[in-house]
């Protein structure tokens, strides 16, 4: 977690740059997805197609970029004067058999989800995984949006839709941010 990372950093005194999640208390630049206006724009984009029960599925444990998300999805719901119904908030724990049980819960209440945004490919796998077993068909039954792209998301048919996240322009924002840092640190 953050703080055993903000420990073992803390005192080498070298250039830190994250990527994803800010850790409180670390002197280190950090490279973050625009992860409200993704969450805003997916919920948007549910709400638009006609969806009004729109569950997060979310990771245990917190973190400013799963805030950050919430926060989003909560603001579209809010502008398109949808309630949010708070078991549609759905924090999952990390092991798959207690995802599992977590999601029987959610799509066995008496106000099922119509859709699912999902905020990474762990807890997506999971979905797919819950849904397949349960005989529940994507998008007839519930549709989808996962927060995390990747290559592997053409194999579903029909095609998962995601909220892109340019991995090389992060990945160059970082580097370029690390070497600053080096050269600041070499001054």
């Amino acid at each position: 977690g953050g703080d055993s990372l903000l420990e073992e950093l803390s005192p080498l005194k070298i250039p830190v740059v994250l990527i994803g999640s800010e850790v409180n208390g670390l002197n280190a630049d950090c490279v973050c997805s625009e992860n409200f206006n993704g969450a805003y724009k997916a919920t948007n984009h549910l709400i638009k197609s006609g969806h009004r029960n729109i569950a997060l599925v979310y990771p245990d444990g917190s973190s400013k970029s799963v805030e950050e998300i919430i926060a989003g999805y909560k603001s579209a719901l809010a502008k398109n004067e949808v309630e949010l119904s708070p078991q549609y908030l759905v924090r999952c724990p990390q092991k798959k058999e207690q995802i599992f049980s977590t999601l029987q819960n959610l799509m066995t209440s008496k106000s099922t989800p119509t859709a699912i945004l999902c905020t990474n490919y762990k807890l997506l796998i999971c979905l797919f995984d819950f849904l397949q077993s349960n005989n529940i068909e994507c998008p007839k039954d519930v549709s989808v949006i996962g927060f995390e792209d990747f290559a592997w998301m053409q194999l579903f048919t029909p095609a998962v839709t995601t909220v892109s996240q340019d991995s090389k322009q992060t990945a160059s924002a970082a580097a370029a941010a690390l070497l600053a840092r080096v050269k600041a640190v070499g001054d």
